[in-house]
This record gives C-alpha cells, sequence and structure tokens, in this order.
C-alpha cells in the first residue's frame, strides 16, 4: 500500500508539474527482482514439498526412522533459511517504503511549489493576457493531459503487479505454513515411532525374561524328569531281576519237565520190561509219576506266584518311595516355612541374649567392686561345694527388660507370657547340665525370666576374673 501510494504521489506531480520526470523502472525492477526471488522460493518451497511427501511415502513404506530424523532436519534447517530469506525480503520492503515516504514528501514539498508558481503564472497570464502563452499553456495542459493518461496505466500495471505479488506472497506464506505443519506432523510420526519403538524395546525385554522364567522352569522340569528316569530306570532293573527271576523259574519248569519226561520214559522202559505180574511196581511207579508230576506243577506255579508276588512289591516299594518322596518334598517345603518363621523369632532371641550378656557383665563388673571393698565377707562366705544355691538376691541374676506396665492389654500379656514361656524352654535346654548339678537355676514369675548362678561359678573367690565354667555359661 505504500507503494502505491508513492507511485500515485509521483504521478500527481507529473501532472501538475509537466516537467518532472518520473520514472516506474525502479519499481518495476525491484517488483521484477521481489518476483525473481519469489519464484525461487517457490521452487524451493515444491522441493521441500516433494522431499517431505518422499519422507512420507518412506516411512511408510519402509519406517526408516534414522534417514527421516536426518532429512526432517535438514528441511527444517531450510525451512528457517527460506524463513530468513522472506524476512530480509520483507525488510528490504520496508526500508523501500521508507524511502518512497521520503521522496513522497521531497515530491509533495515540490507540488506545493510548483502549486505556487502555477498560481504566479495564472496571474502573470491574467495580467498579460497573452494568448500565445494561453495556447502554449494549453498545449503543455494537453501533453501533461496525455503523460497523465499514460501514468494512470502505469499506475494500474504497477497496482495488478502489486496485487499478483501480494497474492504470491500470501499463498508463500500459506505453503511455507503448510510444510512447517509437515514438518511437526513428520515429528510427530517420529516421536510416535520412538515410543513404539521404546514399546517394542520394553516388549523384548519381557519376553526375555518370561523366557529366562521358562528356561528355569524347564531346567526343572529337567530335573525332575531325570529323577524320574533314575526312578524309572532302578524300577526297570527290579522288572528285569524279576524277568531273570521268572526265566529262572521257567528254566526250572522245563527241567522238571525233563525230568518228568525221563519219569515217564522210564515208566513206558518199565513197562516193556516188566511183565503182567507187576502191577504193583506200575501203580507205584505211575502214582510216583503223578506226584512227581503234582510237584513239578504245584512248583511251577508256586514260583510264578513268588515271582507275581516279588513284582507287585517291588511296584509297592516304588509306590512307597514316591509317596516317601513327596512327604519328604512336604515336609521340606514345611521346615523351610517355619526356618523363615522362625528366623524373626532367632533374631529377637540373639537381641535378648545379647542384652543378657551385657547384663551379665555389668553384674560381673557390680560383683567385683564389692568383693574388693569388702575382703571380710568374702572370708565369711562358705565353700560352694558345701553349700546349695543361695537366695537370689546374693546370687548373680539375669531378668528380662520386659516392663510390668498395668495398661497392658491381656492379649499382649500373653504373647509375652508365652515368649517367656519359649525362653525359658531354650534357656532350659541349653542350661541342663548346669541345672542337673545344680549350679544354676531358671525360675519365671510373671513377666519376669530370673537366671541365677550359684556364687563363686562365674567368679572365684576373692578375684574379678571369670573362670572357665563361667566362661562357657556365659557363652
Amino acid at each position: 500500500m505504500i507503494i502505491r501510494l508513492s507511485i500515485f504521489a509521483l504521478v500527481c506531480a507529473a501532472m501538475v508539474c509537466g516537467n518532472v520526470p518520473v520514472s516506474v523502472a525502479v519499481g518495476d525492477s525491484d517488483s521484477q527482482s521481489s518476483q525473481d526471488e519469489l519464484t525461487v522460493t517457490r521452487n524451493n518451497l515444491q522441493q521441500a514439498k516433494q522431499k517431505i511427501e518422499e519422507l512420507e511415502r518412506q516411512l511408510a513404506a519402509a519406517g526408516n526412522l534414522e534417514n527421516a530424523k536426518r532429512r526432517i532436519g535438514e528441511l527444517i534447517l531450510q525451512l528457517h533459511a527460506k524463513d530468513n530469506e522472506i524476512s530480509a525480503l520483507r525488510s528490504n520492503a520496508h526500508e523501500n517504503s521508507k524511502k518512497l515516504r521520503d521522496d513522497l514528501a521531497s515530491q509533495t514539498e515540490e507540488l506545493n511549489q510548483a502549486k505556487r508558481r502555477i498560481a504566479e503564472v495564472e496571474q502573470q497570464l491574467a495580467s498579460l493576457a497573452k494568448g500565445q502563452e494561453l495556447l502554449q499553456a494549453k498545449r503543455r495542459a494537453a501533453d501533461a493531459e496525455q503523460q497523465t493518461a499514460k501514468k494512470e496505466q502505469e499506475l494500474a500495471q504497477a497496482k495488478r503487479r502489486i496485487t499478483e505479488v501480494e497474492q504470491q506472497m500470501a499463498g508463500k506464506d500459506q505453503e511455507l505454513w503448510q510444510a512447517k505443519r509437515r514438518a511437526a506432523d513428520a515429528e510427530q510420526q517420529t516421536a510416535k515411532k520412538d515410543q513404539e519403538l521404546a514399546q517394542a524395546k520394553r516388549r523384548v525385554a519381557e519376553v526375555e525374561q518370561q523366557m529366562t522364567g521358562k528356561d528355569q522352569e524347564l531346567a526343572q522340569a529337567k530335573r525332575r524328569i531325570t529323577e524320574v528316569e533314575q526312578q524309572t530306570a532302578g524300577k526297570d532293573q527290579e522288572l528285569a531281576q524279576a524277568k531273570r527271576r521268572a526265566a529262572e523259574a521257567e528254566q526250572l519248569t522245563v527241567k522238571k519237565e525233563q525230568e518228568l519226561a525221563q519219569a515217564k520214559r522210564r515208566i513206558t522202559e518199565a513197562e516193556q520190561q516188566t511183565t503182567a505180574g507187576k502191577d504193583q511196581e506200575l501203580t507205584q511207579a505211575k502214582r510216583r509219576a503223578a506226584e512227581a508230576d503234582q510237584q513239578a506243577a504245584a512248583g511251577k506255579e508256586q514260583e510264578l506266584e513268588q515271582v507275581k508276588r516279588r513284582a507287585i512289591e517291588a511296584e509297592q516299594r516304588a509306590t512307597r518311595k514316591e509317596q516317601e518322596l513327596a512327604q519328604v518334598k512336604d515336609d521340606l517345603r514345611q521346615v523351610t516355612q517355619k526356618l523363615a518363621d522362625l528366623n524373626p523369632l532367632l533374631m529377637a532371641r540373639d537381641a535378648e541374649l545379647a542384652r543378657t550378656k551385657q547384663l551379665l557383665a555389668d553384674l560381673e563388673r557390680s560383683s567385683s567392686k564389692p568383693t574388693e571393698s569388702a575382703p571380710a565377707q568374702e572370708e565369711s562366705f562358705p565353700d560352694k561345694n558345701s553349700l546349695p544355691l543361695q537366695s537370689i538376691d546374693q546370687n548373680l541374676s539375669v531378668t528380662s527388660l520386659l516392663p510390668s506396665n498395668p495398661a497392658v492389654s491381656e492379649d499382649t500379656e500373653v504373647s509375652l507370657s508365652s515368649d517367656l514361656g519359649k525362653m525359658s524352654e531354650s534357656l532350659a535346654n541349653l542350661l541342663q547340665p548346669e541345672l542337673k548339678k545344680g549350679s544354676a537355676t531358671l525360675r519365671q514369675r510373671g513377666n519376669k525370666l530370673t537366671l541365677a548362678f550359684a556364687a563363686g561359678e562365674l567368679f572365684p573367690t576373692g578375684d574379678a576374673t571369670v573362670t572357665l565354667g563361667g566362661a562357657s555359661l556365659l557363652e
């Protein structure tokens, strides 16, 4: 709009003055250069569009993310360069508009001067009334009108060119905006592809973890299969032994049958050799043969029954072994569960044992002081072999640090008493020899557990050094 106003002002000045030469060649050259630059930018934008379409096709076809990212970065750099060029063109247009404003101001000033001169000339013409000068002025006015018509035509052409340039600039801005939107869409697609790639990697890691778990399960199954194969091998060995025994029994039956055949052959021979008077011997031989047959059949049946019974016993032993194995597994699982349940109790008992050891050390230190300060009392003590355990006040005692708070609920007291009962049982098991000898006593009163040792059991008389027996007791 500023360029249009400046051109219109120049044309008006030319119309009024008549002899002021105004040329639109500069504006035409600027518009021509801007059109050339716009064509170059249009070609670059078309190339960018083609590259973006190629990238979209490549992303849809192959999904090569790295090449797409690199090409998108190059396109973004090209777009930034085009933005810089467009901003430079706009700044040049702004500078040209400033120059045109300055020219317009100077031309308006010259126009005002020309108007003043025209008024003076008109006054001179009115005063002189010279017809020749009037004719010249009319000719000049006609020439000025012709020039103004030409300038109006040129101004219309310049306006059309300016509108075309503005339309081209709007189209370029729209194409640039579309290219930026496509670049943003491409970046979003690449971000989505990156997310999908991360999800795929995470799924692959999960599948690998599942495969490791399956491999472990497969190893366990293989180990179980080897165990079952070993058991089946043992059963196969037992079955082979049973078959071998059956074969031996069959061999025995074959031998018995051979003996029976020999007996029959001998009977036939005896029948051939004997006469009719030897019926008694024949009957005896027949009876013996029948007995032999019965014995052979009975022996064969007994051996078969023994083989069957042994096979049944082998199967029963295998089933018992399997049941025992299952029972052992159940017992092992229960034991591991019990161990897991007893670990915190053992830790608590260890802590309590540490506290008892600390109390014993404190009691040893406290008992060593009166032994050093009162030797007369030490002389009055009787021999430890001749006296039983003394009272709890005179002996070294360990009391549980559980507070006897009356505000504790009944459930808490029951749990504490049960814990103390377990602790007393464990201490009784540990100190069973000392309890049998009478060198230590264990008492439970309410929520207090007292372990009392005989005087001189831990420390000798008149000495603060722990004895060997006392050290073993403390351990």
